[in-house]
């Protein structure tokens, strides 16, 4: 692949010649004659439009397409000074829209302590006491993720759940670590002081404080406990969150996302992210979802997100845009914290809200009527169920208006409400990153049956029903937001690279399906369907240049995908190493 300016001795054709050939595909109105900023040519160009999937180049001015078409067709728009790229047959597509994101505690964690879940326990007790150690400092550590927190941490072979076990590698320091699935956290003895978390502190609504035997608090945080941690401890900066989320957004470039939705943006957060855009330091365009003051335990968090409920006009930019306000209804994954329908296996429990359902309702009506949107975490069906019913009330009070609910995660969907989500015009947004058949699956199956667990992340169904379907991430409730990886499970619903264990075969999709969620499904959950997602004239010029064609070759070869160009606005925000080599040959 060679970038350089257009030589002269290279044809450039004229007015009456273009008139004559005609310019087909969203080709360029030749009226005007003009030369384009930048032409990428000779490439295998995968557009999705309708009916036109494939090109061969593309013309770009001003940060938009002025033109897609063949090769012969775009090479009118080169003059003097065209910026020329040969893409050497390489294959081209639209950024990817990861639609479910918290860059924010991306941002928390690369500014303090960052483990990977997946290591052993070995490897985790010596990050935490090697960071410890290097910042001394500190008064306090905030970051994750610790493996799931249930009895012990993670496995049968971890270490209890317990304050002491931070204690031990972090004597000197308040530490308070998320375990893997967001929705609770492990802190260690001075940092429940540091907040005044005791054996007399009451549990907050919405939330838990676990205690041993003699009642008193062993460290665990379940749901809005955490928020005794949070709210009170001491938090960084906006030009701490700005550099931090700078560097989370580069990291997010390098694996082809060029747009996501922030779906936990609180007023520090919405604070930082519009520094960098008035700085042109805001390299994705950004949805924010603003954290409704539900989520929050202290009166001065719960005012500070009221205010940025009623002045989020304020934090309009270029590239940033608060659409959506977040709920959450039900936990993460096993340890019977999904709002179920029916009971878990053997019990008479359903699984707990994290808010009361009255109020979210209530909510959801109010803002819809003002045209901000809801995006809704919910996991188990009663859950999914419950976030129906507050969009359809919402519709039956106030009528469309063209405001947007997206249902997060929708992991498990009772089959009486698989039609909802078209007839109401829900989005459904998908977590395919981290639901591949895992220890998870297993235990979910001991605690709902195998008739539930089957009906998890049904996408076939609700696609096929006309739905709007998106993709998001949860970074870094996962550890890595490479999306190439969950494009090819939501086809083989298999582990990346195979597997013989599968997971709900009968809800894949095809790759060019999943394509179109991850890029056309997502433009249409951030609002901006009319400006990207695809590559066609006239939408921003936001696109990635990959080393492979996902078209081509084995399905099971696509989480292997490697980025080598991103693009937004018609400018390269990301170049791989690779690059810079084929120039030098």
């Amino acid at each position: 692949m060679i970038r350089r300016k257009y030589r002269p001795g290279v044809s450039v054709l004229s007015l009456g010649v273009a008139l004559a050939l005609g310019l087909g595909c969203g080709a360029p109105d030749p009226q005007g004659g003009e030369a384009a900023e930048s032409v990428y040519r000779n490439g295998r160009i995968y557009t999705l439009i309708e009916g036109e999937p494939w090109a061969e180049a593309v013309a770009i001015t001003n940060g938009r397409f002025v033109a897609v078409g063949t090769t012969a067709d775009i090479e009118q728009l080169i003059g003097p000074d065209t910026d020329v790229v040969d893409l050497g047959g390489r294959f081209v597509m639209p950024g990817i829209q990861d639609a479910h994101i918290h860059t924010q505690m991306a941002a928390e964690f690369a500014l303090n302590l960052s483990v990977d879940p997946d290591g052993s326990w070995s490897q985790i007790a010596d990050a935490i006491r090697a960071y410890a150690s290097r910042h001394p400092e500190k008064e306090s550590i905030l970051g994750g993720s610790l493996p799931w927190l249930t009895e012990v941490i993670g496995d049968e072979s971890g270490p209890p759940a317990h304050r002491s076990i931070l204690d031990e590698l972090a004597p000197d320091h308040a530490v308070a670590l998320w375990d893997v699935g967001g929705h609770a956290m492990l802190a260690n003895s001075l940092a429940l002081q540091l907040v005044g978390i005791d054996r007399d502190t009451p549990d907050p609504e919405g939330g838990t404080i676990e205690r041993d035997l003699t009642g008193a608090a062993t460290g665990v945080l379940r749901e809005l406990a955490t928020n005794l941690i949070l709210e009170n401890a001491a938090a960084l900066t906006v030009e701490q969150y700005a550099d931090g989320l700078e560097d989370a957004i580069d990291r997010l470039s390098s694996v082809g996302v060029t747009s996501i939705n922030e779906v936990w943006a609180f007023p520090k957060v919405l604070a930082a992210l519009k520094r960098l855009d008035e700085e042109g330091r805001l390299r994705a365009r950004v949805v924010a979802s603003i954290a409704h003051p539900v989520e929050f335990t202290t009166d001065a968090a719960k005012k500070a997100a009221e205010e940025a409920i009623a002045s989020r006009s304020r934090y309009e930019g270029e590239r940033l845009r608060a659409r959506y306000i977040k709920f959450v209804l039900d936990g993460s994954a096993g340890g019977q914290t999904l709002a179920m329908i029916d009971p878990y296996l053997g019990t008479d429990f359903r699984g707990e809200m994290r808010n009361p359902p009255e109020v979210m309702k209530e909510e959801v009506a109010r803002l819809h009527a003002e045209g901000l949107g809801s995006v809704i975490h919910a996991v188990g069906d009663r859950a999914v169920r419950t976030a129906l019913d507050a969009v359809e009330g919402a519709l039956a009070r106030h009528g469309e208006n063209g405001t947007r609910h997206v249902i997060a995660h929708t992991v498990f969907v009772n089959p009486d409400d698989l039609p909802r989500f078209s007839e109401l015009g829900v989005i459904a947004e998908f977590s395919p990153y981290f639901w591949q058949p895992s220890e998870g699956a297993e235990i979910l199956r001991d605690e709902i049956g195998k008739r539930r667990l089957a009906w998890g992340f049904p996408v076939r169904e609700i696609l096929t029903s006309g739905t709007h379907v998106a993709a998001g991430s949860d970074w870094p409730v996962v550890f890595d937001p490479n999306p190439f990886p969950a494009i090819e499970t939501l086809v083989t619903r298999e582990v990346p690279g195979g597997s013989d264990d599968h997971f709900g075969k009968e809800h894949a999709v095809t790759l060019e399906e999943a394509l179109r969620i991850f890029t056309l499904g997502g433009a249409y959950a951030l609002y901006q369907e009319e400006d990207t997602g695809s590559i066609e004239k006239g939408k921003k010029a936001d696109f990635i240049i990959l080393d492979r064609n996902l078209l081509e070759i084995p399905i099971r070869e696509v989480h292997q995908t490697q980025v080598l160009t991103t693009v937004l606005d018609g400018e390269a925000v990301f170049r791989a190493a690779i690059r810079q080599q084929e120039q030098g040959q």
